[in-house]
């Protein structure tokens, strides 16, 4: 979808620009937390790399026939969604995290 692929163009950009800072940054301005920021950053949009199995299997199950909706299970589909919201929380409290290491990170830089 579209906003997966925002998300991807997103992370790709923030992951190798802060790898970019790092890189071309003289040796006494080279700051770890760039490499951190940068992991939590690739981390965050990785996670939807890693259910993509998933995400496909559960895109066959969708392309079924109208007909068969009245055999849509409900446990599953709250199960599927419970699911859902652990894997948001999770990829919003690594961003958080990158968000919090490059504030506290510029800050320690004086700007």
């Amino acid at each position: 979808s579209s906003t997966k692929s925002h998300l991807r163009l997103l992370s790709a950009i923030s992951t190798s620009s802060l790898l970019l800072a790092y890189i071309l940054s003289p040796s006494r301005a080279r700051h770890p937390y760039l490499l951190w920021t940068a992991l939590t950053v690739a981390l965050s949009g990785g996670v939807g790399f890693a259910l993509r199995p998933e995400e496909d299997m559960l895109k066959k199950g969708k392309r079924t026939e109208v007909s068969e909706e009245k055999d849509v299970n409900g446990e599953q589909v709250r199960q599927g969604m419970e699911r859902w919201k652990v894997v948001q929380a999770a990829r919003a409290g690594i961003s958080g995290l990158g968000f919090a290491m490059s504030v506290v990170g510029i800050w320690g830089d004086g700007f």
